[in-house]
């Protein structure tokens, strides 16, 4: 009886699985005044290989700027910074960068009077080099960028971010948990019977 609560026990905790979520909180990080309404929202990884950890982890952005005006507002991404644990880590790369000129100086994006400019946006420091170039997740913690826009001749800046955290729960297939089924378990003597 005992060898078979023993397999019982072992079949059902093989049916477990412990997972990680990440949370973003807010969701989307946003500043709006009369000129400009600025969100950016991280984006969970889409890059998949078994050695890579990190695929289900935040490693990008989607910056959205709004230009309400009737003027052209520059972005300029020479002075916009990713932010990790709170402090400034560098620029950003996008999808058009070569993994060589990461850290070169780059031209501002040009957000056109009453239009929107929408941009996947990765930080460099956490670019590598692998099948391609791809991203390392972020760190938990505080999270986004340092955004600087020049509109008419002066410029702005303003510091978008979210919370991130790892929520770890374990799923079980079963309504027998884990814990009560091995409760009930005598543990095997190894003394042969005399």
């Amino acid at each position: 009886m005992r060898a078979l609560l023993l397999v019982l026990c072992v079949v059902i905790m093989a049916g477990c699985a412990k997972s990680a979520i990440w949370v973003s909180d807010p969701v989307i990080s946003e500043f709006e005044n009369n000129d400009t309404k600025i969100s950016l929202r991280p984006i969970h990884s889409d890059y998949y290989d078994e050695e890579y950890p990190g695929h289900d982890a935040y490693n990008r952005f989607i910056l959205t700027v709004e230009n309400k005006t009737d003027k052209v507002i520059e972005l300029n991404w020479n002075k916009t910074n990713f932010i990790s644990d709170g402090m400034s880590q560098g620029g950003f790369m996008l999808p058009a960068i070569l993994f060589v000129d990461k850290d070169q100086p780059r031209q501002s994006d040009v957000v056109f009077a009453k239009s929107v400019l929408k941009k996947d946006i990765y930080p460099s420091s956490l670019a590598e080099f692998g099948k391609g170039w791809y991203n390392a997740p972020v760190v938990v913690g505080e999270t986004g960028a340092f955004i600087t826009l020049n509109i008419d001749g002066k410029e702005y800046q303003n510091k978008l971010t979210s919370k991130l955290r790892i929520i770890t729960h374990i799923r079980c297939g079963s309504s027998i948990k884990s814990e009560d089924c091995l409760k009930n378990i005598e543990p095997i003597s190894t003394t042969p019977p005399r």
